[in-house]
Formats: structure tokens, C-alpha cells, sequence
């Protein structure tokens, strides 16, 4: 049996202060990236270039939806 991951619970973080992202709805994020929400797992991340704790007054960056690699396989981001 294949169950689908909650994109709700999808980890967001800065990649410069490795701070966690709060956003409103990951699904709107992944949707304008154009990943399919089905595709999510327990090792996708969606990666900032900065955030309001390292960069206080700018605005979120675009995201990188980064897929973590197991050993000896390609990381893929998009």
C-alpha cells in the first residue's frame, strides 16, 4: 500500500542560516513550481536564500524544492 505525503508537512529551510521557514501553504508553492504534490516524500525540502532571522526586513527568496540523495544516487532539485 502507497500513501501519499501530507505536502503540509513539508520541511522549509534557510539555506544560508539553516533556520527553519514558516510559509502559508506549501502546496501553492509546489503547484507554482510545477511539482506534482503526489511526488513528495519524507526527503524532499524546500531550501530559501535567506530569511527574515539572517536578512531581518528583506523578503523570502524563490524556493529550491531539493530532493535529499541516499547514498550512491544523484541529488535532483528543480
Amino acid at each position: 500500500m502507497n500513501r501519499l505525503f501530507d505536502a503540509s508537512l513539508l520541511y522549509a529551510e534557510c539555506g544560508r542560516c539553516r533556520s527553519p521557514v514558516t510559509f502559508r501553504d506549501p502546496c501553492e508553492v509546489l503547484l507554482w513550481m510545477g511539482i506534482p504534490t503526489d511526488s513528495l516524500g519524507a526527503d524532499c525540502l524546500l531550501l530559501y536564500d535567506g530569511c527574515p532571522n539572517c536578512s531581518p526586513g528583506g523578503s523570502l527568496s524563490e524556493p529550491r524544492f531539493v530532493r535529499l540523495r541516499l547514498r550512491g544516487r544523484p541529488q535532483a532539485t528543480h
